[in-house]
């Protein structure tokens, strides 16, 4: 990087991989280096846009890696060429000093970054991987997925929607599950049949395996904003004035600890601590909208069987595309899933 007058060739080549266009300014050439930048970034920005807001087919990833690889060479190969071609022919510019090549690579990163991430601005996104069974078909071990943000002033989720959010029992994990039933609905599993207000909801995206797990669950009402609470004396918690029917059996919402009643579960939360069906209690408020979520793996997945609703200010966004699959056991990428939409 100095100011000779005879031009390198693998200078010129080292300095465009260290940064696109700036071999063509080494060889005196600014404006067009500046050009070869800007279709890179325009280009960059291109791919993401396609990635996060388009259907994917399955080979859209790769092709796009292959689109912006075969730039960024061709941008180090023009660079190489003309500097062979001007040699020691070359008449130096004012900025083919090492310190003007110094400053535009310690600049250009304030120009880059935020054209790049122009796209990301109009459609934020987060990236999960898939790690357990839960969510079988739907998402396999090893799915890299793409998750907007959510939050209850962006407007209502809707059943099937698949969210992810704050574990219950652990604010610093997540969870992934398939909202299944929405405020004030009442739900329930007969038969591994989901039913909402009595009503059976189709689901061909689950898988069961009717041997073992879960079974009949329920019912439960979903409580949302507005709703009232309370324990009578009769040793019944009423929604709204209207009885509800708790679920029988002991449930486990949290590994490794002491099983707890359809009541404490699902309705306890609700109501101050060491509030029990024995003490008349309330009314409270219900303050924020519930969900009723379930994973799609019926048999592998604990949820809200277990653990009771989710809140809406605990759910961090919602699932809309798989962006990338590894299967661990086969060594091998699921070309197949790369791009599916889950957006419903």
């Amino acid at each position: 990087m100095t100011s000779d007058v005879h031009r390198v060739a693998w200078k010129a080549g080292l300095l465009s991989l260290l940064l696109p266009g700036l071999g063509q300014l080494y060889n005196g050439q600014a404006f067009k280096g500046m050009r070869w930048y800007c279709v890179l970034v325009g280009t960059t920005m291109l791919l993401l846009a396609m990635m996060l807001e388009s259907r994917l087919s399955p080979l859209s990833l790769g092709g796009g890696v292959f689109i912006y690889a075969a730039l960024y060479l061709t941008i180090v190969g023009d660079a190489v060429r003309e500097a062979r071609q001007q040699g020691e022919s070359f008449q130096p510019k004012w900025y083919n000093r090492w310190y003007v090549y110094l400053t535009a690579i310690v600049v250009a990163p304030f120009v880059l970054h935020p054209a790049i991430h122009l796209p990301m601005q109009k459609a934020p996104v987060r990236a999960f991987k898939m790690s357990s069974q839960s969510m079988e078909p739907t998402l396999l071990e090893g799915d890299y997925i793409l998750v907007a943000p959510w939050a209850p002033s962006h407007g209502s989720l809707k059943r099937q929607d698949i969210v992810v959010f704050e574990a219950p029992s652990d604010n610093a994990s997540v969870f992934l599950k398939r909202i299944t039933a929405l405020p004030g609905e009442r739900v329930a599993l007969g038969q591994h049949q989901l039913l909402v207000h009595n009503q059976p909801v189709s689901e061909d995206y689950i898988r069961v395996d009717k041997a073992n797990g879960q079974g009949d669950f329920g019912p439960v009402v979903v409580p949302k904003k507005g709703d009232t609470l309370d324990i009578r004396n009769d040793g019944q918690v009423y929604l709204n004035d209207q009885p509800l029917a708790l679920p029988a059996g002991r449930f486990a919402p949290y590994q490794h600890e002491i099983s707890m009643t359809g009541f404490e579960v699902f309705y306890g939360p609700f109501f101050p601590s060491g509030a029990t069906l024995q003490k008349p209690a309330g009314p409270v408020t219900v303050p924020d909208d519930y969900y009723f979520v379930l994973g799609d793996h019926r048999n592998y997945s604990r949820d809200s069987r277990s653990w009771g609703f989710v809140a809406a200010p605990q759910i961090q966004g919602r699932v809309i595309k798989i962006y990338w699959s590894w299967d661990r056991a086969a060594k091998r990428v699921r070309w197949d899933r790369i791009g599916l939409d889950l957006q419903g």
